[in-house]
């Protein structure tokens, strides 16, 4: 962990973190419009349009467009709009990747459950897919975003028909909305951002009437063969981190499917949305990821 980090933590920390995220879960803001066309600059190329009324929104670098295109998977408990910083992570793979990106703002809870998110998701990727029929495609999601896309990745291996990402990058992904997993309690006071009882709030506004393990809900209790290439990142001082390496076992058996799990000491959940070296280092990693 760089000084930088270690600042941020013991800012996290000093200021409660746990606590102003477990009230932006249970009353989470809205209209933030943080992905709008306005709100990236003349370097980018921008092209939005709407599936039941969602917004979706393809950035690409305006001097030299890529076909190497992202799927993103924003995270915020099911619940959260897509922040600033998330922004940050999409100008980085656009400007210093070389990559496409596009956004889909999906469904949150507590206004729409699972079954809502997954339909207008599906519609949005083959929208994606109809419009750049030449592109690489790969999914990327952090946090409940990382759950989302490997959720998504199962459904798209059972419909058939449909082409899915050629790779998938997992960031601090939240596959267990139940917090069920024993060995999380180990981590829960290491962690400066989440709590259980935080994130079992939220996860219960996404299932809604819906069985919490269901595999659209928590992915890790599907089948996970089939998937293709994973690249998966945690940190040892996360809440996550017994079911990211859980994940990563599950994956490793799994047939068709692959994964390169990184775990990094002392990180906390989904350190790349931090402005720090290790961020950097991280969004860099998985774009070699999705080249090699």
């Amino acid at each position: 962990m760089t000084g930088g980090s270690a600042i941020i933590l013991f800012f996290l920390r000093l200021v409660n973190a746990k606590k102003f995220f477990a009230n932006q879960f249970k009353n989470p803001p809205r209209g933030t419009v943080n992905f709008k066309p306005g709100k990236f600059g003349s370097q980018f190329l921008t092209e939005g349009w709407t599936v039941e009324g969602f917004d979706v929104l393809t950035i690409k670098n305006r001097a030299s467009p890529s076909s190497e295109h992202i799927v993103f998977f924003h995270g915020g408990a099911y619940v959260v709009e897509a922040s600033a910083i998330h922004r940050r992570i999409v100008k980085a793979f656009v400007l210093k990747h070389g990559f496409t990106v596009t956004f889909i703002d999906y469904p949150k809870a507590p206004e729409h459950t699972f079954e809502t998110t997954h339909r207008v998701i599906l519609e949005a990727y083959q929208d994606i897919l109809m419009r750049n029929l030449n592109d690489d495609i790969f999914f990327f999601g952090d946090s409940a975003g990382g759950g989302l896309a490997l959720a998504f990745l199962q459904v798209l291996r059972d419909r058939k028909g449909i082409p899915m990402p050629k790779k998938t990058v997992l960031m601090s992904p939240w596959v267990d909305v139940t917090m069920e997993n024993k060995k999380i309690v180990e981590y829960e006071s290491k962690d400066p951002i989440l709590t259980v009882d935080g994130l079992i709030a939220p996860g219960k506004m996404y299932a809604g009437s819906g069985n919490a393990k269901n595999p659209l809900i928590s992915p890790i209790y599907g089948d996970l063969s089939g998937l293709g290439p994973i690249q998966a990142f945690t940190g040892t001082n996360e809440i996550l981190y017994p079911d990211c390496i859980d994940l990563a076992d599950k994956l490793e058996q799994a047939s068709g499917s692959s994964v390169e799990l990184i775990i990094e000491p002392g990180m906390i959940h989904d350190w790349i949305i931090m402005p720090t070296d290790e961020s950097k280092k991280t969004i860099r990693q998985m774009a070699e990821f999705c080249r090699k």
